[in-house]
């Protein structure tokens, strides 16, 4: 139990810092919101929360020992993918006009999740590795 609220919380925090990176350093996009700042981040939280959880959840029943890194970053770029199809279609994501600016945020998700699913597969591979040295 532990290494799954290890897995999450390390996913989560990851993927927060990521998006703060870019939509409140690089892009700047934090300022655009037409709702309190508190709003966004509690929403921002929430929904990470449940990434991250679904993250754990997918990584909990696979072989932690093989090819953590394309299985972590791939799945959960696959999972990002997914993520902002739905978000962009139900236009929740940021608005711009531009469509480079899409496609770049696009691929900024792919790699957010990426790196949120490699976080959780790396907590499993070291927790596995614990284990056998345990045994």
């Amino acid at each position: 139990m532990r290494k799954l609220v290890i897995a999450w919380f390390s996913a989560l925090v990851s993927m927060l810092g990521l998006s703060y990176l870019w939509h409140g350093v690089l892009l700047n996009d934090l300022r655009n919101i037409n709702y309190p700042q508190w709003y966004f981040f509690f929403l921002l939280l929430l929904v990470y929360s449940i990434i991250a959880l679904i993250l754990t959840g997918y990584f909990k029943y696979s072989e932690p020992k093989r090819n953590f890194i394309g299985r972590g970053f791939f799945g959960g770029a696959a999972f990002g993918f997914f993520l902002y199809l739905v978000a962009f279609t139900l236009g929740v994501s940021f608005k711009s006009s531009e469509t480079k600016h899409i496609v770049v945020d696009f691929a900024w998700q792919m790699i957010e999740q990426g790196i949120g699913g490699l976080v959780v597969s790396y907590v499993f591979l070291v927790a596995y590795n614990i284990q056998k040295i345990a045994e």
